[in-house]
């Protein structure tokens, strides 16, 4: 039988295990950005940076996304030669680089996020009308505050 967690934590973290596994680790229920990739979490936070801001430099991404310019300018070079970002000058000059998604890594982008809505539609549509706005506004204030925690450091 099933071993239930009496602790909150032990239950949390088997629910959201269970959801990163079905969303981010089973690929055939929900395929990511419609099987057109791999989940990988820097890449895909790296292609919404890029499309959010455009022109950016990897410095900015690394900076927003805490981790190393060397971890970040690896990311970008994958990118780059996966053809989903195009790198050029940077206006401001002084050998700074500009980021951009191609047309492939515009595709890619609205591919993940068609995907990431379904997804979200899968879980809403359980939920049911009576609890949604409950979970919905419990899920805002941890991400607002764990959000703002996470641009806070560094």
């Amino acid at each position: 039988g099933v071993i239930m967690a009496t602790d909150d934590a032990e239950r949390l973290l088997k629910c959201i295990g269970t959801l990163l596994e079905v969303f981010l680790v089973n690929e055939d229920r929900f395929p990511t950005a419609g099987g057109k990739a791999r989940y990988n979490p820097i890449d895909f936070a790296t292609l919404r940076y890029v499309q959010t801001y455009p022109g950016c430099r990897g410095a900015d991404i690394a900076r927003h996304l805490k981790v190393a310019a060397t971890t970040q300018q690896s990311v970008l070079d994958r990118l780059i030669r996966r053809g989903l970002v195009v790198r050029g000058d940077h206006p401001d000059g002084g050998g700074a680089k500009a980021h951009h998604l191609t047309e492939e890594g515009q595709a890619m982008r609205d591919a993940i996020h068609a995907q990431d809505i379904a997804n979200m539609n899968a879980m809403l549509a359980i939920i049911g009308p009576d609890d949604r706005q409950t979970v919905l506004n419990a899920i805002d204030k941890i991400a607002d505050v764990l959000g703002k925690e996470s641009s806070e450091t560094g």
